[in-house]
């Protein structure tokens, strides 16, 4: 026998020999994946960023049926100044796409967040906010924000990734309205 053709069937043992253990390991990581047992998204944190000037505090993310959810988000003023809200927009991260949150009414702002009655609120359909009373929103406040009835399909048990849209204007210096845009990346309970 040459000494070349050794060789090759060395390789071609050693191939037949360990290419079951490779195959095995490949099914067994595929069946994992596949019975969602390794899913990273599952091990990434909950987060809310909206930048410095408006801080996420405690949000809850909930399903309300096959296609609508509720959420609460409490933000606080960061700025020097205070602000009035203006307009809210929740924009699908996927898609991009602006949706609507269509109980009655969609949006609605408390400040502080534990008063009894919300000073802001607004229909999807127009999410502009209607100021209900003399309020404004001081710096260093905490207010909640309530989306209800979000119409957007989300499971329970995974994690959704939520763009919101906020615009306002500074109380006593000019009318100029200002927009940041932040994302919540939650867990729909």
């Amino acid at each position: 026998m040459k000494r070349g053709a050794r060789k090759g069937q060395a390789a071609i043992e050693f191939l037949s020999t360990y290419l079951w253990a490779i195959f095995g390991v490949l099914a067994t990581i595929s069946a994992l994946m596949y019975f969602d047992v390794i899913n990273p998204e599952k091990y990434f944190a909950e987060q809310c960023e909206f930048g410095a000037n408006i801080v996420c505090g405690e949000f809850v993310l909930k399903k309300v049926d096959n296609n609508n959810y509720n959420m609460l988000v409490n933000f606080r003023n960061d700025l020097e100044r205070a602000i009035e809200p203006v307009k809210v927009n929740i924009i699908d991260a996927k898609t991009k796409q602006e949706y609507e949150c269509n109980e009655d009414p969609g949006f609605e702002v408390w400040c502080p967040f534990d008063t009894d009655t919300a000073n802001w609120s607004a229909i999807s359909t127009v999410p502009d906010l209607t100021m209900l009373g003399d309020y404004q929103w001081n710096p260093g406040t905490i207010c909640k924000f309530k989306f209800s009835g979000c119409d957007q399909s989300v499971v329970k048990g995974l994690k959704e990734d939520i763009n919101i849209q906020l615009t306002f204007k500074r109380k006593g210096i000019n009318t100029q309205q200002h927009t940041i845009a932040g994302r919540i990346y939650a867990n729909v309970q």
